[in-house]
């Protein structure tokens, strides 16, 4: 199983042509068969043929957090993939999001004076941040509610 903590990792990140499964891979699959145990960054990686789990290094958990759709497994993956799917649902993007999207892109052209300059960058960003006022805490742009 290599070290402690390293395990193989160093032998697994080894360069080989992209044209093959690498060295690492052939020998392993030749000595164990297509389903092994290894240990990679930190921990075992393969659970002895029962079923498998997407699992990412620790560092990319602490990253994107424990709530992140990138490192949920299983039924929660599942559960937050329908929500996603279901808010960006093609019914739900016609009737609601687009025309949302349309009328703050139409606040933003609005407020341009005529034969003006602008910066793209600052208006995207003035429209992604009226978009997201709007959508999570439901303040319409230029208006804040104050308690």
């Amino acid at each position: 199983m290599g070290w402690p903590f390293l395990g193989e990792t160093i032998g697994y990140l080894n360069l080989y042509p992209a044209v093959t499964l690498g060295e690492f891979m052939e020998n392993h699959i030749a000595r164990y068969g297509k389903i092994y145990k290894s240990n990679l960054f930190g921990g075992p990686t393969i659970n002895d043929g029962k079923l498998f789990e997407i699992s990412n290094p620790k560092s990319i958990c602490d990253i994107l957090r424990k709530w992140s759709m990138l490192v949920l497994v299983g039924d929660m993956h599942k559960e937050m993939r329908n929500i996603s799917l279901n808010f960006l649902s093609n019914a739900k993007l016609q009737t609601h999001l687009v025309k949302e999207v349309e009328r703050h892109a139409l606040l933003i052209i609005n407020s341009w004076n005529n034969n003006s300059t602008f910066s793209a960058l600052q208006e995207a960003k003035k429209f992604t941040f009226n978009f997201m006022e709007k959508r999570i805490m439901s303040l319409e742009p230029g208006n804040p509610e104050t308690g």
